[in-house]
């Protein structure tokens, strides 16, 4: 029998704010707008590079290897290294210019404002994300879906990053929730799957690749619009 639940929390990237298409716009805004063109010659490994030292330098974060300035700038540092420039000054530039722009992209994944709209009626609805608050708010604002949410918890404001049991325990305590009239919702087997788990939070699993795990959640899905048939 299903489960009958009162309070859905999503994660933020790549489950409702499409990260990938809205990161790489702004990083070919960046080929523009400090004139790369010359230097930056594969647009394609510049943009996929970006998400292989972003995902680095944010695993030196959670592990408090790194400040939040040193991983802005990291990630730059170590891409822009593939293509000969060094230059420090352009660098800090770049990452300033990034983190004000990409959050004013609004893409969002396939049917997640129609989910969102399905929802919000019959549910209390959370976001729980690992990323600055500012910049994690922006984004739900400019995408137009803050609005749905209750309120937004972000590893940066509460001092807990998925998976870390203690962010979930933190977002369902704060709104005097039941953990088990509580149902999590994120495209990561580690974050949004293992941590709510061992929390002892339902889970969805939101899997459009098809992306074999070993953990097993709660719900596996493939489109966002299937929670519309079981919620």
């Amino acid at each position: 029998m299903l489960k009958r639940y009162k309070h859905l929390y999503f994660d933020l990237d790549l489950t409702l704010w499409d990260f990938d298409s809205n990161s790489a716009s702004t990083l070919l805004q960046i080929i523009d707008e400090f004139a790369l063109k010359d230097k930056i010659n594969d647009q394609a490994k510049f943009i996929d590079h970006f998400k292989l030292y972003n995902d680095r330098v944010w695993d030196l974060y959670r592990s408090k290897k790194i400040n939040k300035h040193d991983l802005r700038y990291e990630r730059f540092r170590l891409l822009f290294d593939e293509f000969g420039i060094t230059d420090k000054n352009l660098i800090e530039q770049v990452q300033d210019f990034y983190v004000m722009r990409a959050p004013t992209k609004h893409l969002l994944v396939k049917g997640a404002r129609e989910v969102l709209e399905y929802l919000y009626p019959k549910y209390s609805l959370y976001i729980i994300t690992n990323g600055f608050q500012e910049i994690q708010s922006a984004k739900a604002l400019n995408s137009d879906i803050a609005k749905y949410f209750k309120k937004i918890f972000t590893s940066d404001k509460v001092g807990f990053a998925k998976p870390d049991r203690r962010i979930f325990e933190y977002s369902v305590k704060s709104v005097n929730a039941l953990k088990k009239e509580c149902l999590f919702i994120g495209d990561d087997p580690v974050n949004d799957v293992e941590g709510p788990k061992k929390y002892g939070m339902d889970q969805v699993f939101f899997n459009p690749s098809g992306k074999t795990i070993e953990i097993k959640p709660t719900y596996e899905i493939k489109d966002l619009r299937e929670l519309m048939s079981f919620l």
